[in-house]
């Protein structure tokens, strides 16, 4: 890849980097009412597509289960997903990548770690140590799985 090419790379993930971190910290904010239904706007496409295919109206506890399926996978596991993925794309053009993976390890974690930290303060929501699990879960998945393809690049 030539130079301004590898550049205008950079800078896209390292806007994609720094729009998935305001929003973690800004979902991380929003009151227990705010989250639910930014959070049903996704529920509400998959439980429309889940009908659509079962030719069938859901129950009440199928839709309650997508929904919180729904705000676990995206609001933690993909959206971190993204963010780390993004911030590891931006480190490796700057440093070597021992030190872009031990510099994703940390930051994912404090990441992680202050976005539930913040629920506490904001209204009607709590802080989960499962939900740190799994928002560094996705933090950290792209890279091992970067690593993985890599080292078997290098075998062949």
């Amino acid at each position: 890849m030539n130079k301004s090419l590898k550049k205008i790379a950079f800078i896209i993930h390292l806007i994609i980097f720094f729009i998935c971190s305001a929003l973690i910290v800004y979902f991380s904010l929003s009151n227990g009412d705010e989250s639910s239904q930014q959070s049903g706007f996704f529920s509400k496409i998959v439980i429309s597509i889940s009908e659509w295919i079962t030719n069938r109206s859901l129950s009440v506890y199928e839709i309650e289960v997508i929904h919180f399926e729904m705000r676990k996978f995206i609001g933690h596991f993909t959206l971190f997903l993204l963010d780390g993925l993004s911030l590891f794309a931006c480190l490796d053009y700057l440093i070597d990548k021992k030190k872009s993976i031990i510099i994703c390890l940390i930051f994912g974690l404090l990441l992680a770690s202050s976005s539930e930290i913040c629920q506490i303060f904001a209204g009607g929501r709590s802080s989960q140590f499962h939900d740190v699990i799994l928002d560094y879960s996705g933090f950290v998945f792209p890279i091992v799985v970067l690593l993985i393809l890599a080292k078997q690049n290098n075998k062949s």
